[in-house]
């Protein structure tokens, strides 16, 4: 059985350690440091039929930041859950299923990721 996969999307390259440090061992983790480059690789993935079970993203990031990308990723792919993330305060007006300050990652991310994908069945995935 394949593991879920998680994008985390975020300019910071010690957050996106962190957060892969601590959920790689129940998912699958993949990374990207804004906005475009994370749509190049989540139409990638979905056009292999390896679509992304989950987007985590930090909402202020160079290029495209995570407000812009879930609302491409909620046009595109309606049905993927998005989580953002910030350290300052929850941006109005975004389509995220939940928003997380930074600051209580630590504690509460995995158990916010295990009730949204609660759900989710794993099933074989094809390989390209």
């Amino acid at each position: 059985m394949n593991k879920l996969k998680i994008l985390i999307v975020d300019d910071s390259e010690g957050i996106r350690a962190s957060l892969e440090m601590i959920l790689s061992n129940k998912y699958e983790i993949l990374t990207a440091t804004n906005g475009s480059e994370a749509e190049h690789l989540f139409e990638g993935h979905a056009f292999a039929g390896n679509p992304f079970d989950l987007v985590l993203t930090d909402s202020d990031m160079p290029v495209v930041g995570g407000v812009e990308l879930i609302s491409w990723i909620k046009t595109h792919y309606p049905n993927t859950p998005c989580i953002l993330m910030s350290g300052g305060r929850d941006p109005l007006n975004h389509r995220a299923d939940l928003f997380i300050s930074k600051l209580d990652i630590p504690g509460t991310i995995e158990g916010v990721i295990a009730d949204i994908l609660k759900d989710k069945v794993t099933v074989p995935r094809t390989s390209s």
